[in-house]
């Protein structure tokens, strides 16, 4: 049975965190994950947001080809160039 759901990114300092959240405001799916910090263009330690990036658009599509979920009031996604534009 495929369920509607509701998507978080719950991107912190330390964690990352990817949701979905039922109609009832269950989470039904949990994923979290810690980057390494990289060095920015001037020396300073900073996120690695490419990786982020990635990291989110894997989440989504991980899900989309599961075909367990769907997202009701879904706004197409394009992939274009290493990241997600929403239209």
């Amino acid at each position: 049975m495929i369920s509607e759901v509701i998507a978080v990114f719950d991107i912190g300092k330390t964690n990352k965190k990817f949701l979905l959240f039922d109609r009832d405001h269950n989470i039904v799916l949990n994923e979290e994950v810690r980057f390494t910090e990289v060095y920015d263009e001037d020396g300073f330690l900073s996120e690695d947001i490419s990786r982020i990036e990635s990291w989110q658009r894997d989440c989504i599509l991980k899900i989309i080809m599961k075909k367990m979920y769907i997202f009701p009031q879904c706004i197409p996604i394009l992939q274009q160039a290493n990241c997600i534009q929403i239209l």
